[in-house]
C-alpha cells in the first residue's frame, strides 16, 4: 500500500481495490479522495476506505495543483480536506464516520441493485 505522505499522487494516483465480501456483495465503484499528507483526518478516512476496501484514487491537494484547484471548484473557493467525489458526483467535505459509512452503505445497495435488474 501506498503511503499518501509519499506523493504517489503527484506522480500518479494511488488506487487501492481491496473488498471484504462481509460488507458488501460487490465493491463500490471507485471514490476520488483530496487530502493532504499532513491531516489526521485525511488518514482516518483512507484508513476506513481501506478497511472497507472501497477502491478509491488519492490526490495530495499540497502537491498536486491540479488536484488544489479542483478542490476549490468544489467548494466554491475553501480548501478542505478531506473532500471525497463519489462514483454518483455526490461531494463529501471533512464527512464523519458514520456519514462516510452511511454514504458508502448507499453507494454499495445502489450498485446491487443495478447488477440484479
Amino acid at each position: 500500500m501506498s503511503d499518501p505522505s509519499t506523493g504517489a499522487a503527484e506522480h500518479g494516483p494511488a488506487v487501492r481495490a481491496r473488498r471484504h465480501p462481509h460488507l458488501w456483495e460487490s465493491s463500490v465503484q471507485e471514490i476520488e479522495v483530496y487530502g493532504t499528507a499532513w491531516c489526521p483526518q485525511v488518514t482516518e478516512v483512507l484508513a476506513r476506505l481501506d478497511h472497507a476496501g472501497v477502491a478509491y484514487r488519492y490526490h495530495d491537494i499540497d502537491t498536486n495543483k491540479k488536484a488544489a484547484k479542483t478542490v476549490y471548484r468544489l467548494q466554491r473557493g475553501t480548501r478542505r480536506v478531506p473532500t471525497l467525489v463519489l462514483a454518483d458526483g455526490t461531494v463529501l467535505v471533512e464527512p464523519t464516520d458514520d456519514h462516510l459509512r452511511d454514504r458508502l452503505a448507499t453507494a454499495a445497495g445502489t450498485e446491487q441493485k443495478e447488477e440484479t435488474t
